[in-house]
């Protein structure tokens, strides 16, 4: 089972004050509409969560570089 909680802190305090509309606010819409849809399609809903929670740290406008790649392994792992 993938443990929320550090995922949840570390993407709160990285998008808290994102300017580009993609901040936790939106983040969270997300989590919570892929949760709703999760529950309607029997999906795992703790492997939705998480990728809901990480789905803006592969976007190129937000992280340049593979370094993302690193924080969700480390994030997965914990």
């Amino acid at each position: 089972m993938i443990n929320i909680q550090p995922i949840e802190l570390f993407i709160q305090h990285k998008y808290a004050d994102e300017s580009t509309g993609h901040d936790y606010a939106h983040i969270n819409m997300v989590r919570k509409t892929a949760l709703y849809v999760a529950g309607k399609e029997g999906a795992n809903p703790n492997i939705v969560e998480a990728g809901a929670l990480l789905h803006e740290e592969a976007d190129w406008k937000l992280n340049s570089g593979n370094d993302y790649k690193t924080e969700i392994e480390k994030l997965l792992s914990d």
